[in-house]
């Protein structure tokens, strides 16, 4: 019974890193940051750049933190005369493809804040694609990237 625990770690052992790492290859992830707001507030979005820089499509097909209940991909859309924001339930990224999450667009939403967030915290989201793998992602905290000129390379 032991060898045959220990023939599935060392298989899970061996199999895991090539899983973790095919998608650290595939994705470059630039500008990231989490918008500070008030200690009330209960929703924040956090704002970043990602290119595939593989050679096949990556589709992320969800997000989680463990700052907040939720974590989505929305995007904003006019609608009935006026601005209202939409779940995006997968974002594929084509082969060299780079998509700006930005204000006034595609951006992630954390929602439902487990405790006020504060400036310069570090808040890790996991996105988890389509082929199995997942990517953690580091966002600081910030009051605007503008104001803080920063550059976060992951």
């Amino acid at each position: 019974m032991y060898k045959k625990v220990y023939l599935i770690i060392v298989s899970y052992l061996l199999v895991f890193p090539a899983i973790v790492h095919s998608a650290e290859q595939s994705l470059s992830v630039e500008n990231a940051w989490i918008r500070l707001v008030p200690p009330v507030a209960v929703n924040t979005a956090g704002y970043f750049k990602i290119t595939n820089t593989s050679d096949k499509k990556v589709t992320i097909v969800s997000a989680e933190s463990d700052v907040a209940k939720k974590t989505e991909i929305h995007d904003m859309k006019m609608e009935n005369g006026g601005m209202s924001m939409v779940h995006v339930p997968r974002l594929t990224l084509a082969p060299g493809e780079t998509i700006g999450l930005k204000p006034g667009g595609k951006h992630l939403m954390l929602i439902g804040l487990h405790k006020p967030l504060k400036k310069d915290q570090v808040v890790s989201v996991t996105f988890k694609f389509e082929d199995g793998t997942s990517q953690v992602i580091s966002f600081p905290v910030l009051k605007s990237m503008k104001q803080e000129k920063m550059k976060h390379h992951h």
